[in-house]
């Protein structure tokens, strides 16, 4: 009888290359499993690079869904792997950041992605006696967050028209981690999800009281409501690439893109809203009611701490408008940076309405100090009516720093910290002190509001890194020397 022989001789060099190929796999297989690196998308194996080892991961991903063992590749975290994860990987191919970098070193992290534990899907055509399932959907986002546990992603149906009533109010079970929040976006591949009731009476979405939340691209556009959406004492809460606007065509009161308070049990009472991260949003053409253009902004900041307000586009040229951003009277402790805010208009005409933003110094809802110590950077602050940053109020508390910012074709002198006797903010000196001086951005086209900078705008490079977040209003990677505005 043959002795069974093996077929083929492998030579030491052989089965030292096996063993390496091998091992290759093995660490591929490792790393697909960890953190992406927030300041590089697609940087999947967080080596600060995007480079051919990320391709293999996505790529031994491809076409899978994640559940409850979400995955690096699923880089917008829409819950599969697919052609939109490879786009965003390709556009940051090649790239790197080097370990240490100083952007966005000086400013607070964000959440972590939601792990997927479970889905919940709403629609204007479900019912709140549903499941909640792709199906059978429920009709409220007050249900859709009853049902979810942390980590949960609330699809939101943007196929079925608009959520035109009731207005949405989100304020019980709606508490989770900030390690492993709630994320509610529009479904992938439905158009943006539109909240649009036509209530005059109430906020066209309201959060209150809620934590460990992100809200992301969905539309908020209500012709009547007092805003387009209202974060009321909020904790560890994220609102972002979100579309705001046009809000409040039909009203007869003030209207609001974005309005965040502290009141919701109560003048005096309530938690403060801190922690809140309003990013790479597109703010535009709020209106209300014209005989009040004070209370018409695009985001009415009342009162918070740490609150990060950054990348976002904000614009309007329907008249009406108080300002694009208002601290007021008591938002403290917060970065205002690398904001492109263009043309803020009002149809009331006075020293101080349609401005770029406005630090205003006074008490209003709770006992903490009068808007201080906030840092307002790297912004493009152009063509609006009046100043591009201004003061107002009667009980200062210390400074807010306005600094490295450029403004351009403003109605009257670009930065006015002081009302009356009382000044609001220091521009590292006097005004226009440690701001870059007025000069043409260069936007790419600014008629078709898009806010992007030419070659050889005098806004390229000039940001301050430490204050800039690592990826723009696009989602594309900054380099080391960022540009102002929110791209």
């Amino acid at each position: 009888m043959k002795s069974l022989k093996p077929k083929h001789n492998f030579s030491k060099p052989q089965l030292l290359v096996f063993v390496l190929v091998f091992g290759l796999i093995g660490i591929l297989i490792w790393k697909s499993f960890a953190a992406p690196n927030p300041s590089l998308p697609g940087d999947l194996n967080s080596d600060n690079t995007v480079n051919v080892t990320d391709l293999s991961i996505l790529l031994s991903n491809y076409g899978t869904t994640t559940s409850t063992s979400l995955n690096a590749a699923d880089i917008n975290g829409d819950g599969v792997v697919n052609v939109l994860d490879m786009s965003i990987l390709l556009s940051n191919y090649g790239k790197s950041v080097t370990p240490g970098t100083t952007l966005g070193s000086k400013l607070p992290a964000r959440m972590p992605n939601s792990s997927g534990s479970s889905h919940i899907y709403v629609s204007p055509a479900g019912s709140d006696s549903n499941p909640g399932t792709l199906s059978a959907p429920v009709q409220s986002l007050a249900k859709a967050i009853s049902l979810a546990v942390g980590g949960s992603f609330v699809e939101v149906r943007g196929n079925a028209g608009p959520f035109a009533a009731p207005y949405q109010i989100i304020d019980s079970h709606c508490s989770f981690s900030a390690t492993n929040p709630v994320t509610i976006r529009t479904y992938a591949g439905d158009p943006n999800a539109v909240f649009a009731s036509t209530d005059s009476t109430r906020n066209n979405v309201y959060f209150g009281n809620c934590s460990g939340i992100r809200v992301q691209n969905l539309t908020f556009a209500s012709p009547y409501g007092i805003a387009g959406i209202k974060i009321d004492s909020c904790v560890n809460f994220e609102l972002s690439n979100n579309i705001i606007g046009p809000n409040g065509a039909g009203a007869s009161h003030g209207s609001h893109g974005i309005l965040v308070s502290s009141a919701a049990s109560g003048v005096g009472t309530s938690t403060i809203t801190s922690n809140l991260q309003i990013l790479n949003n597109t703010v535009f053409n709020w209106y209300g009611d014209a005989s009040l253009p004070n209370n018409n902004h695009g985001m009415y900041l009342s009162e918070g701490l740490k609150i990060l307000v950054a990348n976002n586009i904000i614009y309007n040229a329907v008249g009406g408008a108080g300002y694009g951003i208002q601290l007021g009277g008591e938002t403290n402790d917060s970065w205002i940076v690398n904001n492109t805010i263009d043309g803020v208009t009002s149809n009331k005409i006075t020293s101080f309405n349609g401005g770029g933003i406005v630090v205003w110094g006074s008490l209003s809802e709770q006992t903490q100090t009068p808007t201080n110590n906030d840092i307002i950077k790297n912004n493009l602050l152009t063509n609006e009516q009046v100043y591009a940053v201004g003061g107002v109020g009667s009980t200062p508390g210390p400074l807010t720093l306005v600094e490295n910012n450029l403004a351009f074709n403003n109605g009257s002198a670009d930065y006015q910290p002081f009302y009356g006797t009382n000044q609001l903010f220091t521009c590292g000196g006097t005004c226009p002190g440690l701001n870059l001086p007025n000069a043409n951005p260069m936007y790419f086209n600014r008629i078709g509001h898009d806010y992007h900078l030419q070659s050889g705008s005098p806004a390229v490079g000039k940001a301050d890194p430490a204050y800039t977040p690592a990826y723009d209003h696009d989602g594309n990677a900054r380099s080391s020397a960022p540009n102002l505005g929110a791209y």
